[in-house]
């Protein structure tokens, strides 16, 4: 299948240029361990110029469904009509993205964020404590809502941290960036999905720009790698806000990369 051609391809190039697919060993701090030799450098190239066209068929595939979906008024779960809001997921708060591929550092000639204005705020300062449910539908899809009675504490219970800029929450994500740098204007969990859809050829075009600018005989350590003081998050493990999805397969190649 395409989808698996695809993850194959990116996969196969993060192996070859991070040295393991899933958590690469070559990166380091200013740098890589290691380069790469001219004949991989060039299967790179060919695998992520058949994993552009692949993406972009892809793509359109995903937009078409993710449409159709949009459009409609209810989805089916388990023979039970759900109402779909056409306003699901919209909400009035910021978005923020520091680059549209890459992250950001304080190095940069012209940062995209302050570290100081920044903060990834705990559940347990952000939600509220514990809370009696009261709201409940027998009828919905297997087995039914959470009983009415149920105690729940979003403060324990939540495993995320809350992005705030400015003491504001902020979405990160796909929406985010392409709302940043591509002038993206949809709104909502629909808008979401297909940010990211949208985003993914732009994955094959930077692995490519990043080959071609690729010195195979050169230096793959900086000359100088600042210390102490310098703020920065890297593309391969900061928030979405700042680098690549890490889950996909095409994220983690052009992240190595």
């Amino acid at each position: 299948m395409r989808i698996f051609r695809i993850r194959e391809i990116a996969q196969t190039i993060g192996a070859v240029a991070g040295g393991e697919a899933i958590h690469p060993s070559n990166p380091r701090v200013g740098g890589m361990y290691r380069n790469v030799s001219p004949k991989a450098k060039q299967k790179m190239a060919d695998l992520a110029k058949e994993g552009l066209v692949l993406a972009h068929e892809q793509m359109e595939f995903m937009l078409e469904v993710i449409r159709n979906m949009q459009n409609r008024e209810f989805t089916e779960v388990a023979g039970k009509q759900i109402p779909i809001p056409r306003t699901l997921g919209y909400h009035n708060q910021g978005v923020m993205a520091t680059a549209p591929m890459y992250g950001s550092s304080s190095l940069d000639e012209k940062p995209m964020w302050d570290i100081t204005r920044w903060r990834e705020t705990r559940p347990w300062d952000w939600y509220m404590g514990e809370v009696t449910i009261d709201l409940e539908d027998p009828s919905y899809p297997i087995g039914g809502t959470t009983k009415a009675g149920t105690k729940a504490n979003p403060r324990i219970e939540a495993c995320n941290t809350v992005p705030t800029y400015d003491g504001q929450p902020v979405e990160v994500g796909p929406r985010a960036r392409l709302a940043n740098f591509k002038n993206f204007t949809e709104k909502g969990t629909f808008a979401q999905h297909i940010a990211r859809q949208m985003e993914y050829p732009d994955c094959c075009y930077t692995i490519l720009k990043c080959l071609d600018n690729l010195d195979t005989s050169g230096k793959v350590l900086a000359d100088h790698i600042p210390q102490g003081d310098v703020h920065g998050l890297g593309c391969k493990r900061g928030p979405a806000w700042n680098r690549r999805p890490p889950h996909t397969g095409e994220g983690r190649a052009c992240a190595v990369l």
